[in-house]
């Protein structure tokens, strides 16, 4: 991560290909959850619930944001990668195709939510998530 600080939030945001997993892959048992690291003076610190603050992505089996607050420990000067950066790496006891391909990964993402009182709801027709996203990429919705 470009420009981030230690002891800063970081939100993430993950546009997960739904369904892309291999349905004969064997899942995750209940609670179990992958293994969330961030890069310290080149050796991997794991990120424990003090840490990693929400994951809304189950295991990478559907688009959300994952919030963590960096470690005071973490280094962006390391030798096992490029420096300059804060790394984060993501690790399961799985095949790799037991998760769904990831599209894309946004930072500072946050959720909204929608209060309605008795608005004209016409206005979530247009889907203004897949608008914005296919503005700045370029993808075809397929409506």
């Amino acid at each position: 991560m470009k420009d981030a600080e230690p002891l800063q939030q970081v939100s993430l945001l993950f546009q997960i290909f739904e369904g892309s997993e291999n349905p004969e892959s064997t899942g995750f048992a209940p609670g179990e959850k992958m293994e969330w690291s961030i890069l310290c003076n080149d050796e991997w610190m794991t990120l424990n619930s003090n840490y990693l603050i929400a994951n809304h992505t189950e295991n990478f089996l559907k688009s959300g944001s994952v919030k963590f607050s960096i470690p005071a420990e973490a280094t962006s000067a390391n030798n096992i990668l490029p420096s300059g950066l804060h790394w984060i790496r993501i690790r399961m006891n799985k095949n790799y195709d037991t998760v769904c391909k990831i599209i894309d990964i946004r930072a500072q993402a946050m959720l909204a939510q929608f209060d309605d009182h008795s608005n004209d709801l016409s206005h979530l027709k247009k889907r203004y998530f897949l608008w914005n996203y296919q503005q700045t990429f370029g993808a075809n919705s397929g409506n």
